[in-house]
């Protein structure tokens, strides 16, 4: 099983009462080098990741142009600006993720992107895959939420979901899709989702501001999911409401 913390936007303080050793710690962005190395003492997890979101920009310096890979400004954390890697390098674990940084806003990407930029993404992804350097897709970690029909209503300009990360979503179908940006406290309404298409499901989850994930990595299935809150999932079909 793969004990994991998915945090974002809202730094809280956050006590692992427990001691429990959690195998992957995640962040969807908006979350400032020191509070990541809170995290990061308090739950010791055996591999930290994270894509930026649009509050990032001020935590790197002007001359600082990182690369996905192990943060300067994030100690000991790897940053996925956008694309993909296998777990197995680092942590001997079977598990895929790919990410996708920033808010659907206008400036300079990670730390915000336009639609255009995610089509570009999804192109590089196909050539990738035709040619086998991504097989296992099992998370896909982003700031802003991929559109679906009927998941996110009045959002606000700001925070709408993005269409090209909701067809990204929808061809790929991820085991789980995890996404900050929406804090709960922005909306009465549920963010938290299981995703029908065909025969299969998937979960889009708010990581805002945490929680913990249980996952099978043997038969790539969802266990657990706990929060500060209890977390109810409400169902949708993407296989017919994408668009």
């Amino acid at each position: 099983m793969l004990e994991i913390i998915c945090i974002s936007d809202e730094e809280k303080n956050l006590i692992n009462k427990n001691h429990k050793k959690y195998d992957l710690l995640i962040s969807c962005g908006d979350l400032s080098p020191r509070y990541m190395d809170y995290v990061i003492e308090e739950f010791n997890p055996s591999f930290a990741l994270m894509i930026n979101g649009n509050h990032d920009e001020k935590y790197y310096p002007a001359e600082v142009k990182e690369k996905s890979g192990f943060s300067d400004i994030f100690r000991g954390v790897y940053v996925l600006k956008q694309g993909y890697i296998n777990l197995n390098r680092y942590i001997k674990k079977n598990i895929g993720i790919m990410g996708f940084s920033g808010a659907l806003s206008w400036g300079a990407q990670p730390f915000h992107f336009q639609e255009k930029n995610v089509s570009k993404f999804r192109k590089s992804v196909d050539r990738r895959k035709k040619i086998g350097l991504i097989q296992e897709l099992d998370f896909f970690i982003s700031h802003t939420p991929p559109y679906i029909q009927d998941a996110f209503k009045n959002m606000g300009t700001y925070h709408q979901p993005s269409y090209e990360l909701g067809s990204f979503y929808e061809k790929y179908f991820p085991k789980i899709w995890f996404y900050g940006h929406i804090h709960s406290s922005y909306t009465s309404q549920n963010l938290d989702f299981k995703v029908r298409k065909n025969n299969g499901y998937s979960f889009l989850i708010n990581a805002c501001p945490v929680k913990f994930i249980l996952y099978d990595e043997e038969y790539k299935k969802l266990m657990d999911v706990t929060s500060i809150q209890k977390v109810m999932f409400s169902p949708l079909d993407l296989s017919v409401k994408i668009k």
